[in-house]
């Protein structure tokens, strides 16, 4: 298996220093492997490709690039009012998404709705 380009405990690095070939790689490996373990029917083997993906460094800085460069609305910030514009926020933000942890999910919100005749 090949090194990643950002290890957790060097998380100082240069936005222009990455190689994205490698990167784009690492990334579409890990999307065939989930796609193959999906076709076979492995449920306990896409589970664990899929946190995987999400604990990726080359598909958080994939994502990020994508946001941020590639993107026709990459000068639009969203419901947070960010956008990042230089090298130096990309890594930032980076960081942040680092330093996350695994998204728990959150119940659903029951709401009741009367109807009519005034009952629930």
């Amino acid at each position: 298996m090949r090194k990643a380009n950002v290890t957790k405990q060097d998380q100082k690095f240069e936005w222009n220093s990455i190689n994205w070939k490698e990167t784009n790689s690492m990334v579409s490996n890990l999307r065939r492997r989930l796609y193959r373990a999906t076709e076979k029917g492995n449920l306990k083997k896409v589970r664990s490709l899929q946190k995987l993906i999400l604990r990726s460094h080359s598909n958080k800085l994939q994502a990020i690039r994508k946001v941020t460069l590639q993107n026709s609305g990459k000068h639009t910030s969203g419901i947070d009012g960010y956008t990042a514009t230089s090298n130096k926020e990309r890594i930032l933000l980076y960081n942040k998404l680092s330093q996350e942890k695994e998204p728990q999910a959150q119940p659903v919100k029951r709401v009741c709705i009367t109807k009519e005749n005034g009952k629930m």
